[in-house]
């Protein structure tokens, strides 16, 4: 039973993350305009592997900020997730 444990933790925590190297990204809006931002730093609060808990630092322009993936809280069902294909945070001015 412990090595089921340990294989299914294994699984799981490898499953966390992102996957967004350091480094900068360059693109193109909507407008044809180009844009970019730099990933600065990838952590996870309370030093606990999951994806809620996984933070990036970005730097756009001036502004620096930290993304995560959004909660998905389903309280009738009792239901925590996250949705993996987005990053989402808040920019204060």
């Amino acid at each position: 039973m412990k090595f089921v444990y340990i294989i299914l933790t294994l699984i799981i925590s490898s499953t966390a993350g992102a996957h967004l190297n350091f480094g900068a990204y360059t693109g193109k809006t909507a407008n044809n305009q180009t844009c970019s931002f730099v990933v600065e730093k990838s952590y996870f609060e309370n030093n606990m592997q999951h994806p809620l808990n996984e933070r990036i630092v970005l730097n756009v322009g001036n502004l620096k900020f930290t993304v995560q993936h959004p909660p998905v809280i389903d309280v009738q069902n009792a239901i925590a997730a996250y949705n993996i294909a987005c990053l989402g945070g808040n920019i204060t001015f």
